[in-house]
């Protein structure tokens, strides 16, 4: 049985077309890889002294955070905040990214469940998209931890 609260989107992030990104509404940020961030080419991460812990309780530290990314979904576009993680992306069941609460609530998501429709909404345009074609069986797997000296901490 698949997991009600985590499916998945196509979706577009400047010039890349991302075929799967994982919509989780247990997740309260949302995730894009460093791979994702050096191909999109907008400049600095903002530093951050976050530390994540993922749902399999590794630490992970992120590398930044990407502010205001427009994330496109059809045809409406939404802004959001990226933390940036070093994630390994060698797995079949790998997802690009993770779309978390916040962009849930950006963008006005609706999710009925029961007919796997998901709707999005901005100024009154609605867009929807079917998810029991696209349910997400992906997880998202940081890579081995690594010391960072020059993390910040408060």
């Amino acid at each position: 049985m698949q997991d009600p609260g985590t499916f998945s989107i196509p979706c577009k992030i400047g010039n890349i077309g991302i075929e799967k990104a994982m919509c989780d509404l247990g997740a309260s940020i949302n995730v894009m890889p460093l791979s994702i961030y050096g191909s999109l080419n907008i400049g600095p991460l903002k530093e951050t002294c976050v530390v994540l812990q993922l749902a399999d309780r590794s630490i992970v530290y992120p590398e930044g955070v990407l502010e205001d990314v427009l994330v496109q979904v059809n045809e409406l576009i939404f802004p959001a905040d990226f933390y940036v993680i070093n994630m390994m992306d060698n797995s079949p069941n790998f997802t690009s990214i993770l779309l978390g609460r916040p962009f849930l609530k950006t963008s006005k998501t609706k999710i009925d469940v029961d007919a796997g429709i998901l709707s999005m909404e901005f100024d009154n345009e609605v867009v929807q998209v079917n998810i029991k074609l696209s349910r997400a069986t992906a997880r998202v797997s940081a890579a081995p931890p690594r010391p960072r000296p020059d993390h910040p901490r408060d």
